[in-house]
């Protein structure tokens, strides 16, 4: 397991390297996180749960406490993202070539953030740098890709860390970059 250390205001981001970087991980990430979290917080495994819940975020239970969590995955990784106050988002995407990326770009971007990828329309590290950032935001908020991600306004991220807002609430995103994953996170601005 690849912990990427606490991060601010108590979230713990897990990196997961499981598999051949061409394939996605199978099986349920909830199931598949549940030893790697009791490991993690140092507690036994029968002390914490997992449970998903129908158009909501998952919920974790540990020790009988409930804590905010949130999974993704992608070609060859998976992450988790855990928190003890407060709604929390996670997203992992490897870079790779896009070849429909002239087409994703409209779609998930407004006219700002696609001025900011610069003269490299093709750029899918730029893109996949926006996209994690938006569906963390996303699933931050608990709605998921049930929301137009054009509705997630980005702003510039200096040294890894920038803010966004979805709906008039403010969050709070950061970025890492590692081994060729991007793995985004984002939580409600305090």
């Amino acid at each position: 397991m690849t912990g990427l250390a606490p991060i601010a205001c108590a979230i713990e981001v897990l990196l997961e390297p499981d598999g051949p970087a061409d394939r996605r991980p199978e099986g349920s990430s909830a199931s598949f996180w549940r030893a790697h979290i009791a490991e993690q917080l140092g507690v036994p495994l029968g002390e914490v749960s997992l449970r998903s819940r129908a158009g909501a975020a998952p919920v974790a239970s540990v020790s009988g406490r409930e804590l905010f969590i949130s999974f993704s995955r992608t070609l060859g990784a998976r992450a988790c993202a855990v928190r003890r106050h407060g709604p929390v988002g996670v997203d992992v995407e490897r870079v790779r070539a896009l070849p429909e990326l002239r087409e994703m770009i409209p779609l998930a971007l407004h006219a700002e953030e696609i001025a900011r990828l610069g003269a490299d329309p093709d750029d899918a590290g730029g893109f996949l740098e926006s996209w994690t950032r938006k569906e963390a935001v996303l699933k931050a908020a608990g709605v998921g890709l049930r929301v137009d991600p054009r509705r997630v306004r980005l702003d510039r991220l200096v040294e890894g860390v920038g803010g966004a807002m979805l709906d008039g609430a403010a969050y709070e995103t950061r970025v890492h970059r590692r081994g060729g994953l991007i793995v985004a996170f984002a939580r409600p601005a305090d």
